[in-house]
């Protein structure tokens, strides 16, 4: 068994996050499932999930947790464009209104692209805000005012299970 959120796709390749022993087996299973149509490349990125730490924004251009290195993502990745993402630091464990915080501040990079250019962002994430704009981008600042309590981001609450691709993101 393993998450979707593990996944990240580009037209036929589909990198895989494999941070425990059953993701792993997971991209195992896919792989032979999927053989015909994708191939699955594994990384070891995050110990949750890789929409957290590398998410694309376009073809070319990539949004990557500061503590994520080049040299772990797929070959062809290494060479896109990055945007680092720098957290919000605020060690804040608990809501104003006591609801325990299921995901970090870094939820903050789990950002939607709806095209080439807009891309929806939550609208504290000031600098992140900033460093797409610098990128040519026009972000969608959006209030996501329970998105730690939820324990998700834009991306991870609109993942599609199916999506017909133009090849754009291939590897």
């Amino acid at each position: 068994m393993f998450d979707g959120a593990q996944v990240l796709r580009f037209a036929r390749d589909l990198v895989f996050n494999a941070a425990t022993e059953n993701h792993r087996m997971g991209a195992r299973w896919l792989s032979r499932h999927l053989r015909a149509r994708h191939r699955v490349h594994v990384v070891e990125i995050a110990d949750n999930h890789l929409d957290a730490a590398v998410l694309p924004l376009r073809p070319g251009m990539l949004l990557m947790h500061e503590s994520v290195a080049r040299e772990s993502l797929p070959a062809p990745l290494s060479r896109w464009d990055v945007i680092r993402y720098e957290w919000l630091d605020k060690p804040i464990e608990v809501s104003e209104d006591g609801v325990p915080f299921l995901a970090s501040q870094s939820i903050g990079m789990n950002v939607l692209s709806l095209d080439e250019r807009h891309v929806v962002v939550q609208d504290i994430q000031v600098p992140l805000i900033r460093d797409l704009e610098k990128h040519g981008f026009t972000p969608v600042p959006a209030r996501w005012r329970h998105g730690r309590s939820l324990g998700g981001g834009f991306h991870c609450v609109t993942l599609d299970i199916r999506r017909d691709s133009t090849g754009d993101f291939a590897l």
